[in-house]
């Protein structure tokens, strides 16, 4: 039996809904049933909370047959990003994931992580995004910022919100970090809260 329908069978027997578990790890309860469907391949300390969540825990023991844990780079979430260009929400989660990944991997590979340029999404608004997210990430860990982010097209010239909301726009206009603000990216500090 794999991970996740241990889980799902853990979380119904304690009377659990996918709805409930998503409140108690902040994210939603169509991201909790796609976790659970093997839709993502969700980062380990997504995993580890949603585990928390329905209080249960992972151990890991050593198999030289299973390869070693990976990752997510800029470039990985990039090309995730352009298969799900249509779903705001994932890809907003592939980025959180991408975060998660970034604070789990040792100071040694979180560079290698970064300085590959991504691809192009499909999307300038996205582009802008993965540069600013790249500067913001490496001057907060004492990296080099990669020099692909500093390329006119990453930059937009029509300023983007993450949220349409009103009230958001307000804040992420003040929160917005310095990395994305000059891009013309818009996001509150909430984005960086759970890393």
């Amino acid at each position: 039996m794999d991970l996740w329908s241990r889980a799902r069978r853990l979380r119904e027997e304690r009377g659990l809904s996918q709805a409930v578990v998503a409140g108690r790890i902040g994210t939603s309860q169509s991201w909790v049933a796609r976790m659970e469907s093997g839709e993502v391949d969700p980062s380990l300390s997504s995993v580890r909370r949603y585990l928390n969540a329905i209080g249960a825990s992972l151990e890991l023991r050593s198999d030289d047959g299973l390869p070693d844990f990976r990752a997510m780079s800029l470039a990985d979430l990039a090309r995730s990003i352009r298969r799900h260009l249509a779903d705001g929400e994932y890809v907003l989660r592939a980025c959180l994931q991408f975060i998660d990944d970034f604070h789990e991997t040792d100071e040694a590979g979180r560079s290698g992580l970064l300085e590959t340029a991504p691809a192009a999404t499909g999307d300038p608004r996205w582009d802008a995004f993965l540069a600013g997210l790249a500067e913001h990430l490496a001057y907060h860990g004492g990296l080099p910022v990669p020099r692909w982010t500093q390329r006119k097209e990453r930059f937009l010239r029509t300023w983007w919100f993450l949220s349409d909301l009103p009230s958001v726009r307000a804040s992420a206009m003040a929160e917005s970090p310095a990395a994305f603000r000059r891009r013309g990216v818009f996001v509150t500090d909430d984005l960086f809260a759970r890393a």
